[in-house]
């Protein structure tokens, strides 16, 4: 028993150092910079929840993919609360439209007053910082 505790506290020891020696303090730093906000204007929620958020020219790079999507309404048990509440129309918390070659897109996302909607843009596999958008 003495040599199992000496064996699985020499382990433990062991794979604790090298967990603490992994890492390298983060992601790298993105290539691309983050979409403008200063160029981007979000709507109110239509009456049917829609939120139209519109980027103009220079908002994203050129023809990147722009991607949106309302941290407040998706989780981890997003997926498990769609199964079991069925509802009466289709919700979308992430969307994803092109920028044209100017880098302006518009883009429909499920929303309400004062969630927050995440947006960053795609170039080739490279994915830039997320900027925040409140729903007004």
């Amino acid at each position: 028993m003495k040599k199992f505790l000496t064996l699985f506290s020499a382990l433990f020891f062991l794979s604790s150092a090298a967990l603490l020696g992994c890492g390298g303090g983060g992601a790298p730093p993105a290539s691309i910079p983050a979409p403008v906000t200063q160029l981007m204007t979000i709507s109110p929620p239509s009456p049917t929840g829609a939120v139209s958020i519109t980027g103009a020219p220079g908002a994203a790079q050129p023809n990147a993919n722009v991607q949106a999507q309302n941290v407040d309404q998706v989780g981890p048990f997003t997926w498990l609360k769609e199964l079991l509440i069925r509802s009466a129309r289709a919700q979308t918390f992430f969307v994803e439209v092109p920028a044209d070659n100017q880098g302006a897109f518009n883009l429909l996302i499920d929303g309400a007053s004062g969630e927050r909607i995440d947006i960053r843009q795609e170039v080739n596999g490279e994915f830039s910082p997320a900027v925040t958008l409140i729903v007004p």
